[in-house]
């Protein structure tokens, strides 16, 4: 967006602060639903419209995935997982000025006793 190309934007740092706030509050949420999960991994995407004259966010998503979770109650993590949407502090400071959404909520198998 006519920088140099060099380290983080600004962009990404929005980005990276919503996903750090979200990633905490989904597992404190978890946490409170007792749904099991040894980790929660956040993908996050932010999507700019008007680029280059008028640059904007239009969109963040965040795709969740609980690692040591019960797929058998994935209905639950996708509750849980918009829940923490809600919840989460910098995700509703910028929610009024942009689509602040969940995506794919995943729920994989734990990593413990894999071959590393």
């Amino acid at each position: 967006m006519g920088g140099q190309g060099k380290g983080t934007s600004p962009e990404e740092l929005l980005v990276s602060a919503v996903t750090a706030c979200y990633s905490g509050t989904l597992f404190h949420v978890l946490h409170d639903h007792r749904l099991p999960a040894e980790e929660v991994l956040v993908d996050a995407r932010g999507t700019l419209i008007g680029y280059p004259e008028q640059a904007d966010f239009s969109r963040l998503t965040v795709n969740p995935t609980a690692v040591g979770g019960d797929p058998a109650r994935v209905d639950e993590y996708r509750a849980a997982a918009a829940d923490a949407r809600d919840r989460c502090f910098i995700g509703r400071v910028v929610r009024d000025h942009l689509s602040y959404e969940v995506g794919e909520v995943r729920v994989a198998p734990s990593q413990k006793g894999a071959a590393a």
